[in-house]
C-alpha cells in the first residue's frame, strides 16, 4: 500500500502546507463494521490542518480520490478514513 502512503504524502503537502515522513502515516486493516479495506489514522494531521479529525479525513479523502484511480470511496468515522478499492484494482494485484 505504499501508493497510499505516497498519496497521503502529497495530499497533506497540498492541503497543508506541510512536509510529513511516511512513518506519520498510519495504515491499517478496516475494521469489518466499517466499509472499506484500509484506515487512515487521521489524528496526527489535525495538528496541521487545524480541523476536526472528521472534517481532516474528509479533505484527504477527497484528494486521494480525485488522485488515486485505485480508489472507489472513502468515508470518515471520527477519526479514521476508511479507503475502498476498486474491483480492477484488486483484479490487477491478483490477476
Amino acid at each position: 500500500m505504499d501508493f497510499i502512503i505516497e498519496a497521503v504524502l502529497k495530499a497533506v503537502k497540498h492541503l497543508y502546507q506541510t512536509d510529513i515522513t511516511a512513518d506519520s502515516v498510519n495504515l491499517q486493516e478496516t475494521r469489518k463494521e466499517f466499509e472499506g479495506q484500509v484506515t487512515i489514522v487521521t489524528f496526527p494531521f489535525i495538528k496541521f490542518s487545524r480541523k476536526s479529525p472528521e472534517q481532516t479525513g474528509a479533505e484527504i479523502g477527497e484528494y486521494l480520490k480525485e488522485s488515486l484511480p485505485q480508489i472507489a470511496a472513502f468515508n470518515t468515522v471520527k477519526g479514521f478514513l476508511n479507503i475502498s478499492l476498486t474491483d480492477a484494482y484488486y483484479c490487477r494485484i491478483l490477476g
